[in-house]
């Protein structure tokens, strides 16, 4: 399998890692501080902005439908780049573009004529909502042509500043997803100010009150199993490739400070226990990168299923590599690394997240059994 980049795919990279450097680097300490302090983020609308003005907000949409028209490895790069520097920006990135943008070629026409340019274009950010509040469990119900929403979703992704709400719902013991626009009458929601990590996502609590949404806003019935299968594997080689950047910047960082820092005389990057600490998280980080580009290649070629299998091993060995990875950087920078004045611990609290996003990774190892066992797959959701 050759995978050596081509000059788009190369461009795409570059372009998102001066972006990352350029943009989301200056001011991160000072933005996580006034998030611990005050629980508070500073609004990041300029720098989505910017983003978005260079197609990041539609990288998978066809060119003809007003998106960038790139292939998987494209789109794995770009959030793999942003994320070695700011992984909440990955993560929105991500959620945004294989599940609002993916989600919404499934709607009636007249949605995707509305929202589809404006997802695209920034204009309009989508939020996952697919986490229950178990005490307080989403639930639709039938009212005619309507169904009414009631319940709560809680720590959703872009959840307190997306304009697109893609919401999974029970009806009847089943589930239904359905799009709706987040000003919808009978919509709260509000910034969950504590959350550990992934700050900048705009993690949010959102409650229904009898909201009320129409036939025309379900997405369920007019998505093939095939469908599902690739925005499910979309969504999980995203995550991967935000777990891949946290890994990559962890393991940079770690890098460069134990070239610096001296002790005895010599710098740490010379003692055996800092040097193979380097070492397992290069190998941790080439493994995971091989998985993710690999399934990246499989989706390109038109092999779902490969996709679907390989996509959902890369996202298992991302999230258990970006923690480990996050957690040796902390231990190689010692007392510094458990400061919140240095980017180290930044990295740990967000590679948790990683390893909680989309169900967990204990979610994610049952449906990578029912891959490997012949059992049907979980579906999104």
């Amino acid at each position: 399998m050759e995978f050596a980049l081509n000059d788009q795919q190369q461009s795409v990279r570059e372009l998102a890692r001066r972006y990352a450097q350029d943009r989301l680097l200056p001011g991160m300490q000072a933005r996580e501080e006034a998030a611990a302090v005050d629980g508070d983020w500073p609004d990041l609308s300029r720098e989505r902005a910017g983003l978005f003005e260079q197609g990041f907000g539609g990288m998978l949409l066809p060119e003809d439908e007003g998106g960038l028209g790139l292939d998987h490895l494209s789109f794995s790069l770009a959030l793999e780049e942003l994320s070695r520097v700011d992984p909440s920006m990955g993560q929105l990135l991500s959620n945004h573009n294989a599940l609002g943008v993916g989600w919404m070629r499934h709607a009636t026409l007249r949605l995707r004529e509305a929202w589809l340019p404006r997802l695209a274009t920034g204009q309009a950010l989508a939020a996952w909502t697919r986490m229950d509040d178990l005490q307080q469990p989403l639930l639709a119900l039938e009212d005619g042509p309507f169904l009414v929403l009631n319940g709560v979703k809680r720590m959703v992704t872009a959840g307190a500043i997306g304009d697109l709400l893609l919401v999974s719902a029970q009806l009847d013991g089943r589930r239904v997803l359905l799009a709706l626009q987040a000003a919808t009458e009978g919509v709260s929601r509000a910034r969950e100010p504590k959350s550990l990590g992934l700050r900048g996502a705009g993690i949010g609590r959102v409650e229904f009150h009898n909201v009320r949404v129409d036939e025309e806003a379900r997405l369920d019935t007019r998505t093939s199993g095939k469908g599902l299968m690739l925005i499910r594997a979309t969504a999980s080689l995203g995550w991967a490739s935000v777990a891949l950047g946290i890994m990559e910047g962890s393991a940079r960082l770690a890098q460069d400070y134990a070239g610096q820092r001296e002790q005895f005389n010599r710098t740490i990057d010379q003692f055996e226990a800092v040097r193979f600490k380097i070492v397992d998280m290069q190998v941790k980080l080439e493994a995971t990168r091989s998985l993710v580009w690999r399934a990246a290649a499989a989706a390109d070629a038109g092999q779902p299923t490969e996709f679907a299998r390989l996509a959902d091993l890369a996202r298992l060995m991302g999230a258990e590599g970006a923690g480990f990875c996050g957690r040796e950087c902390v231990q190689i920078h010692g007392g510094y690394g458990y400061s919140r004045e240095y980017h180290a611990e930044r990295f740990m609290r967000d590679a948790r997240g990683m390893e909680l996003v989309g169900g967990g990774v204990e979610n994610l190892r049952e449906a990578v059994a029912g891959q490997w066992l012949g059992l049907s797959q979980a579906s999104l959701g």
